[in-house]
């Protein structure tokens, strides 16, 4: 911080409160493995949720996805249509990926997209072009099953995992 209280010598951060240095995230319930890398590499940076546990299989909630996306520097879209505190399904999470690439209006063309999943029928029509794009763009993972289970709630582990491929996909757009 660049600001120093006249009085004590403390820094203070831009609301002259004074500074408490960020520590990284440690969650007692997230192990050193492989299958850990992408949550342990976020908590590196200082980017993840509140709190001792991870709570890896806890559903999140819209709040929270634009919480670590804005922590990783992408714009937080607010059209105050928005339940922050609603728990996001995997088609409003494709949309806000889509939202977020610029892709929102090239995703509302009707008629043209169709994703190949066996429960396309049950993703919301104003999603299909989204859904459509995130999975051509891999940011969406293939499945084995080839269901995308539109209406699922998405766990703070999945979203992480989706997080790095929008990040991956972000990188390799030609625009």
């Amino acid at each position: 911080p660049a600001y120093i209280s006249p009085f004590t010598g403390e820094q203070l951060d831009y609301n002259g409160e004074v500074y408490k240095a960020a520590k990284p995230y440690v969650y007692a319930d997230i192990d050193d493995t492989k299958d850990n890398r992408e949550i342990r590499l976020l908590a590196d940076m200082n980017i993840g949720f509140e709190g001792e546990y991870f709570n890896p299989e806890k559903a999140v909630t819209e709040e929270e996805v634009n919480m670590l996306l804005e922590n990783l520097g992408y714009y937080i879209y607010n059209d105050n249509t928005s339940n922050f505190s609603k728990l996001i399904t995997r088609e409003e999470l494709a949309y806000i990926f889509i939202k977020r690439l610029g892709l929102e209006k090239v995703s509302k063309l009707s008629g043209i997209y169709t994703t190949g999943y066996y429960d396309e029928s049950l993703i919301n029509s104003d999603y299909l072009g989204a859904v459509a794009l995130a999975k051509g763009l891999k940011i969406f993972p293939v499945i084995t099953d080839n269901l995308f289970k539109p209406k699922e709630n998405i766990s703070r582990r999945e979203v992480v995992s989706l997080i790095f491929n929008f990040i991956n996909a972000a990188n390799n757009i030609n625009y």
